[in-house]
């Protein structure tokens, strides 16, 4: 029986594993100096031969699901959704409202001149 996560197999997540750390990988490497910068392409190849070599292996026959009873059904998913929704709608917009009201918000320096200077001499004993 083949597990599945989210209707897809463990394939995708390995395939996406894979080249998130190609990513990552040539990202990283891509500012390096010479001899370790073609760590980045060769990660790439890397992974887009593992891909390929994944691809190529067949798939195990197809098994049939057994058959399970349907449980009832959850009307109140309208209303969650909705829900969800709003929360996300109100998180984006509180944080567009953090960056305009807060972050953004200059701060003006102030005047060297009004400023007291106190210069301290330590002496060595």
């Amino acid at each position: 029986m083949s597990y599945r996560i989210l209707g897809v197999g463990a394939g995708v997540f390995i395939v996406i594993a894979i080249w998130i750390t190609a990513l990552t990988l040539s990202v990283v490497f891509s500012k390096a100096k010479r001899p370790v910068s073609f760590l980045g392409s060769g990660s790439i190849a890397l992974a887009l031969l593992v891909t390929i070599i994944l691809l190529c292996i067949p798939r195990g026959s197809p098994v049939e699901d057994p058959v399970v009873e349907l449980l009832p059904s959850d009307y109140l998913f309208i209303w969650r959704l909705t829900l969800l929704v709003f929360l996300f709608v109100a998180f984006v917009a509180g944080i567009i409202f953090v960056i305009t009201e807060h972050w953004s918000v200059s701060m003006p320096a102030k005047p060297l001149r009004k400023v007291a200077r106190k210069t301290v001499i330590c002496e060595n004993k």
